[in-house]
């Protein structure tokens, strides 16, 4: 009888054993299946950010030889007798009709009745703006923020003004948004149309890339801020990425846009917030451009929310 229960407690054990090698090897199994999934989810997820990134580069290299073979005719036009800036008249008057009823010319700095920073006045922070417009590794964002009072529209102009008289920078665009301006300073979807139509007038690549997307979608200036932002700014400036000389945009006062329609103020700071994101995505994309962005704004809520308040993609003064 013991040696019956031996031989069953011995059965059992290599039972046990057999068990516990089998869960071992299942186990094991798993553990080598899993970690080959994973590797093989890495390396497309690798694969497809290579091929799209090679895309973007593919689509930034054409757009580059389309914006040289126009630059070519411009100056065979030029050579025959036109000049230049007759050239870029010629194209925004032909193409830019469409954006006329968006671009708001009281918005521009020199429109605005703030004389800007007195003589010797704010000197730190102008010059450190100056560098940062310069530095090409520096983020691709500035945004200063403060209360009412604190002059950040007379920084603004002021910026504007050293930049309109740098050789090294050119002023790409302004836009002043004001409460009690003309309607147009509070409507957020004018702003992209109105940098635009400032830069087209001084570029001629620029001009040409901007008369190439309005002829495809003559309603691009009614479009959501998101799409002005990618279709008729950042696309455009894709042919101007070899550039030597340093572009800067200055909107001022954001936080001040309305809209055409009152009550509105959920949308309204919707419409800021995903402005400002859109700005973000164009200013951090792989294709480094020789551009910037100046924003001041109070530091409203909807404003500090998105990532135009994170010190790695904007400086903030």
């Amino acid at each position: 009888m013991v040696e019956t229960r031996l031989v069953e407690t011995a059965q059992d054990v290599r039972e046990l054993k057999t068990k516990w090698l089998a869960d071992q090897t299942e186990r094991q199994e798993k553990e080598r299946l899993e970690k080959v999934e994973r590797q093989e989810k890495a390396e497309r997820q690798e694969k497809a950010e290579r091929q799209e990134k090679e895309q973007l580069e593919r689509q930034a290299k054409e757009k580059i030889e389309v914006a040289q073979r126009q630059n070519k005719e411009l100056t065979e036009t030029i050579a025959a007798g036109e000049t230049e800036m007759n050239c870029v008249k010629r194209i925004s008057c032909r193409h830019f009709t469409a954006l006329k009823e968006r671009h708001v010319p009281q918005a521009v700095y020199d429109a605005q009745a703030n004389p800007g920073c007195m003589d010797k006045t704010r000197v730190r922070i102008l010059n450190e703006i100056d560098e940062w417009i310069k530095d090409p590794d520096a983020q691709k964002i500035c945004w200063i923020t403060g209360m009412v009072g604190t002059g950040k529209t007379t920084i603004a102009k002021t910026v504007c003004e050293r930049a309109t008289a740098d050789p090294d920078i050119v002023l790409g665009g302004s836009f002043f948004c004001s409460r009690t301006g003309v309607a147009a300073q509070r409507d957020i979807s004018c702003v992209i149309p109105t940098l635009v139509q400032l830069l087209a007038c001084q570029s001629i690549e620029f001009s040409h890339a901007v008369a190439d997307e309005i002829t495809r979608d003559r309603d691009l200036q009614h479009k959501h801020v998101t799409v002005q932002v990618e279709q008729l700014l950042y696309t455009p400036l894709l042919y101007l990425q070899n550039s030597s000389t340093h572009i800067i945009f200055v909107i001022d006062a954001l936080d001040e846009c309305g809209g055409e329609q009152v009550g509105l103020t959920d949308e309204i700071h919707h419409s800021v917030s995903e402005l400002l994101e859109a700005l973000v995505r164009s200013a951090t994309n792989s294709v480094k451009l020789p551009v910037k962005f100046l924003v001041t704004s109070r530091p409203e809520t909807h404003i500090r929310e998105t990532s135009v308040s994170d010190a790695e993609v904007s400086q903030i003064l």
